[in-house]
């Protein structure tokens, strides 16, 4: 063997091993990569079937235990709090939903409970911004949590009752474990005239009903009299025509159901 092929046979044995440690690099490089994109796809796959199969199994309602003045929601699966109001008398799937700021109810049922849709508005939400429509509640009812006359929106877009704030916002609400507990403040065997969400001429109206000697003594209250003072009084005011609407206003108080009958302009 010459000098020559001496030489070259040496330069050759320096360049492999680093043509050996450049094909382990890249070796090492494409099993890295296949077994990231192996991951990848297979959590892709289970979050896709966990998914599917999660949204075909039926969400268990958990039904709202009522207390005197309030009511005790479960927690769900899924770590929200569910189950059945009553709106203007019509059961409805609902959900608290802190983060709302009015009572919004899918277009399906506010077509059930009677309801008409009012102004048009624009309403921000975590899905963009959608067009709902204002309406008014006759009634909520949640257990013994009840609110009158309290405003809220009719949305194309969701399948269950939204609770929003203007509703939880009159309870003292206390969250302990897996339940919230929804009471009126200060409750004292009787519904607040602050749950009836009408005007104050109208409150103090139905207040000085509620406090009358003859209500306060418990004998029972002549429907048409308190009709026809109150028609009186706010026929000598600026505004002589004025419809007179009675309301019955119940409570339970140790297990014993109670009602006032009265009397406003709202």
């Amino acid at each position: 063997m010459g000098l020559y092929d001496r030489d070259y046979y040496r330069e050759r044995f320096k360049e492999q091993p680093k043509k050996n440690q450049r094909c382990f690099r890249d070796k090492k490089s494409f099993r890295l990569k296949h077994i990231l994109y192996s991951l990848t796809i297979l959590g892709l796959l289970w979050y896709g079937i966990r998914n599917h199969l999660y949204s075909n199994i039926p969400l268990l309602i958990n039904t709202p235990k009522p207390i005197p003045g309030g009511v005790i929601l479960p927690r769900d699966d899924r770590g929200h709090y569910r189950g059945i109001a009553y709106i203007n008398g019509v059961p409805m799937q609902f959900m608290i939903d802190t983060g709302a700021s009015r009572i919004a109810i899918p277009k399906i049922k506010a077509i059930q409970a009677g309801l008409s849709k009012g102004k048009p508005i624009i309403s921000h939400t975590a899905g963009g911004t959608v067009l709902d429509y204002q309406t008014r509640l006759k009634e909520i009812r949640i257990g013994n949590a009840v609110l009158y006359n309290i405003p809220a929106i009719i949305n194309d877009h969701i399948d269950e009752v939204l609770v929003g704030m203007n509703f939880v916002k009159n309870f003292t609400m206390i969250q302990n474990g897996d339940t919230l507990t929804l009471k009126y403040p200060g409750y004292n065997g009787e519904i607040p005239i602050s749950t009836v969400t009408t005007s104050p001429k109208a409150q103090r109206s139905l207040r000085r009903t509620i406090d009358s000697p003859a209500t306060a003594t418990g004998r029972k209250i002549n429907d048409n009299r308190a009709a026809l003072a109150i028609s009186q009084k706010y026929s000598q005011s600026k505004h002589p025509s004025v419809r007179v609407i009675k309301k019955s206003i119940c409570s339970v108080h140790e297990g014993i159901k109670r009602c006032i009958t009265a009397y406003s302009d709202h």
